[in-house]
């Protein structure tokens, strides 16, 4: 029964995480199509074109199904703490028809409700937002809104009602997204507010994504071709790539559970198969053949395989209330209790067929060994660790128990404690990778300047005016620690349009090197692991970079040697893959942009509030871009997955003891002449429970000496590569905890032994001798 249990849980928790990664993967992609999302968007057009005709002419074409209009209301809002921030950090909107949110491109409501229509001082706010802004339900935010009406300096506040998430406002991965906060219409109609900027144009087509070329063509007959579009299939790719980081993980927890249970439970399969085997030589005997003896030991396979794999089906789905993870649980169009009858299915019969097999071999070799007899079914191997502490110990159960572990024993008695300990061993390898993985994802989340952010603000003038008066008020801040100049410039390598970033002044606001150096001559450049890839390059290449074309199709280039590989962060609202940027010296920023100035990197004292701070130099700087240095898309993924390795350390914990459980209590049910024999030679009952406790802390040691450095191996190898592939430092943390996995496996282990050591306590010498 011990292992029916066991193996309900772990194949019920694989068969849920493989459930989850399906069900996270898709959960996008089930919102566009629920909440009726825009395929197409326009917000303007380069050149001349008038954006109200244009936009009108747009929503006339033949392809388009349904449209909404979002109006600008102003182009700064006040938060609470006080800060100005203006477009793209937030955009406040109103659709006048009351399309967008509520028939076209629905909103779903991540925290209490939406607004009233009828309501003027309701609005709500997209969730990743408010999570960036720090707004909450009841915050109340003002609105600028001077060049909107005919008052001067007017402003009216909003009150936040509501939290919402609809397609177009998820972080896609390497990009910053556009703030949006959306007010009911009567807001507009109050206070008499004129749309500012252009309008935003949004459309559904009748075929979605199918109509998109007739659509361009039509586009270009009309005159239009110069609109700027934004499709919302790009934008469902970008975020597949942040919540494929959720997807992975999930499919690692499965696959890493999944391996490690068959190799555990497994074994335990092995040691049952074969503790049933006592009677085969006698079977034989009585005329039973070897293929009949196999059938016979495959019996008790097949029922705690099918009986497990039953009941993995509700332990799946009670887990499912738990998926989706990450991003993807807010995109999620029906949380709560989920079937996939598919990965249920296959899930069933893979743990049925695996742990069929798994009994298979064993069963046959027991089957095999009763043609010779008992004498077939011998076989000590001594262990020289057993006899070493026996002629060293004043302990005998110290050395009875130690033998018990280490050495398989004789006929009848022989128990397979090898495979015991292999299996252990795979659990402890598992267990210490997923712990090195989450404490290296714990300071990832915890260390902005792991994913290059080494500064807390990043501050841009409004004007060239403007820049000698910042550079005063910035150092005159009494809340700025340390400020330096750096900013982002495109340039082209190898065709392809990349961001350089350059920095000069303080070094500890340089982005962190994770191999060879920094730049620091106009010949040299660092680049992300991206860059690498992409372009089959490698420290000590060399690489043409060039300026994009001006107006007259002239380029600046330069010829540089490659002297590291660096984090680089995405700057502020731009589209960058993780990885895909380079840096580059202020020297080669000057030959490559000469005379183009840089905004400010600025690092705030010790225990200020970076948003306090950033709205202080906002109201000082009114026309400067203040942006508070913020998690980037991948990290923000990374953030989403950081209960993974807990929950897999807790199975894998819960694994490992019933593993060992079941090895214990089935080395006492075959050893009980060995135990009846040590009670009739004077064996108190504490010394027999001492045999039980020394066999599990030994079996526990040899798990944990196999299982430690290993799985801190894996464990540097497998963050490693997540940390390459999100574009951050690599940096491994080897917590305090790995030293404490085998003493802990000791104290479990002793903790599991005293069920069987009660039982072995227990033991009637006279029936266990007359039974054997």
């Amino acid at each position: 029964m011990v292992l029916v249990v066991l193996v309900a849980l772990t194949a019920g928790a694989v068969i849920a995480a493989a459930a989850g990664a399906r069900r996270t993967e898709t959960a996008y992609p089930r919102l566009v199509s629920d909440q009726r999302s825009f395929d197409v968007a326009t917000s303007g057009f380069s050149g001349k074109a008038d954006p109200p005709q244009g936009l009108a002419r747009i929503a006339r074409l033949p392809q388009v199904a349904e449209w909404s209009r979002l109006d600008v209301l102003t182009e700064a809002a006040v938060l609470p703490s006080g800060r100005t921030v203006k477009p793209p950090e937030l955009l406040p909107q109103v659709d006048l028809r009351g399309r967008f949110g509520l028939t076209m491109n629905r909103f779903k409501v991540v925290t209490r409700r939406l607004f009233d229509p009828r309501a003027s001082g309701q609005a709500v706010i997209d969730f990743s937002t408010a999570a960036r802004l720090r707004v909450h339900v009841g915050s109340l935010i003002r609105l600028d809104l001077g060049e909107a009406t005919d008052r001067h300096g007017a402003s009216e506040s909003v009150r936040i009602v509501g939290l919402v998430a609809a397609p177009g406002m998820f972080p896609a991965l390497g990009v910053t997204p556009l703030g949006q906060l959306f007010t009911s219409p009567a807001f507009m109609h109050r206070f008499g507010v004129r749309p500012v900027g252009d309008p935003t144009l949004l459309l559904r087509l009748r075929h979605g994504d199918a109509d998109v070329p007739g659509f361009l063509r039509d586009l270009r007959s009309a005159g239009l071709g110069r609109a700027n579009l934004q499709f919302a299939g790009d934008q469902t790719v970008g975020v597949q790539r942040s919540i494929r980081f959720s997807v992975l993980a999930l499919w690692a927890l499965a696959g890493l559970v999944a391996v490690t249970a068959l190799a555990t439970l497994g074994q335990s399969l092995a040691r049952q198969v074969s503790l049933d085997s006592t009677d085969h030589a006698i079977l034989r005997a009585l005329g039973m053949s070897p293929t009949q003896l196999f059938g016979l030991g495959m019996v008790r396979v097949a029922v705690v395989a099918t009986l497990g794999a039953a009941l993995a089906v509700p332990v799946a789905w009670l887990l499912s209330w738990w998926t989706p993870i990450g991003l993807a649980r807010v995109a999620e169009p029906t949380p709560g209790f989920a079937a996939d009858p598919l990965v249920w299915v296959l899930g069933v019969l893979a743990t049925v067929v695996g742990l069929v097999a798994a009994g298979a071999v064993p069963a046959w070799l027991a089957a095999g060994a009763a043609r010779s007899g008992p004498s077939a079914m011998t076989g000590e191997h001594p262990s020289r660790v057993a006899a070493a502490l026996a002629r060293v110990s004043r302990s005998v159960a110290a050395a009875v128990g130690v033998r018990m572990a280490l050495q398989t024993g004789r006929g009848n008695a022989a128990v397979p404690v090898r495979s015991a300990a292999l299996g252990s061993a795979v659990a402890v390898v598992a267990l210490v990778a997923s712990v090195v993985v989450g404490a290296s994802l714990g300071r990832l989340l915890h260390t902005p300047r792991l994913s290059g952010y080494a500064w807390d603000a990043f501050l841009t003038p409004g004007t060239l005016a403007e820049l000698a008066k910042a550079s005063v008020v910035i150092q005159n801040d009494p809340n700025v620690a340390v400020v330096s100049r750096g900013g982002y410039s495109d340039v082209e390598i190898g065709g392809r349009q990349l961001l350089a970033f350059s920095f000069h002044g303080d070094p500890s606001l340089m982005p962190p090197i994770v191999a060879g150096r920094a730049p620091v001559g106009e010949a040299e450049i660092a680049v992300g692991p991206e860059v690498m890839r992409e372009a089959h390059i490698r420290i000590g290449s060399t690489i043409d970079v060039a300026t994009p074309r001006d107006e007259q199709g002239r380029q600046t280039r330069l010829r540089m040697a490659i002297v590291g590989q660096a984090v680089i962060p995405p700057p502020p609202f731009a589209q960058t893959k993780p990885g895909d940027s380079v840096i580059i010296s202020p020297s080669a920023y000057d030959r490559l942009h000469p005379g183009e100035p840089q905004p400010f990197l600025i690092r705030f004292k010790a225990g200020v509030d970076a948003d306090a701070a950033s709205a202080r130099l906002s109201r000082q700087l009114p026309l400067a871009f203040v942006y508070p240095a913020t998690r980037t898309t991948q990290v923000e993924a990374l953030g989403g997955i950081a209960t993974i390795p807990l929950v897999m350390s807790a199975l894998l914990v819960a694994l490992a003891a019933g593993a060992l459980g079941h090895t214990l209590l089935t080395s006492i049910r075959r050893r009980r002449r060995d135990f009846a024999i040590l009670k009739a030679l004077g064996f108190a009952q504490g010394q027999l429970a001492g045999v039980v406790a020394w066999q599990a802390s030994t079996l526990a040691v040899c798990a944990g000496l196999i299982g430690v450095p290993l799985g801190m191996v894996l464990g540097r190898w497998t963050w490693r590569s997540v940390a390459d592939q999100a574009g951050v430092h690599p940096s491994v943390v080897y917590p305090l905890s790995i030293a404490l996995v085998l003493p802990a496996a000791v104290v479990l282990a002793i903790l599991l032994a005293l069920i069987p050591a009660r039982l072995a306590a227990r033991t009637q010498v006279a029936q266990a001798l007359r039974s054997e």
